[in-house]
């Protein structure tokens, strides 16, 4: 069976086809740089664990400051009030700060 058509009635063209091939081309360009194997060229990994590992200690010694000046402020809180429980507490946390700031130097003490 034959279709209708109209003599002169133009095909109807889909108003997305220009953006629909140009999704198509850029999907089809990230996929290809997707799967396509690629050199990797990475650095020293060692440098990058030491990296680290400083970052981690500086963080280390940073929070062990902090705990020093809550020391101080503890024992300076107590004297006026002549509260010595809060004054055996301030020198733990002084003391204890103390320790936890220098652990590298500690560490480095021990091993060898």
């Amino acid at each position: 069976m034959k279709r209708f058509k109209p003599k002169n009635a133009q095909r109807l063209k889909d108003p997305y086809r220009k953006l629909k091939n140009a999704y198509a081309k850029c999907a089809g360009v990230f996929l290809s740089a997707a799967l396509l194997p690629t050199n990797a060229l990475a650095a020293d990994p060692v440098a990058a664990i030491d990296n680290l590992s400083n970052l981690i200690s500086n963080a280390i010694s940073g929070v062990g400051g902090i705990i020093i000046i809550f020391g101080i402020v503890q024992i300076g809180m107590s004297i006026p009030a002549h509260d010595s429980s809060q004054r055996v507490t301030g020198f733990l946390s002084f003391f204890g700060g103390v320790v936890i700031a220098m652990h590298r130097f500690i560490l480095d003490v021990i091993q060898t």
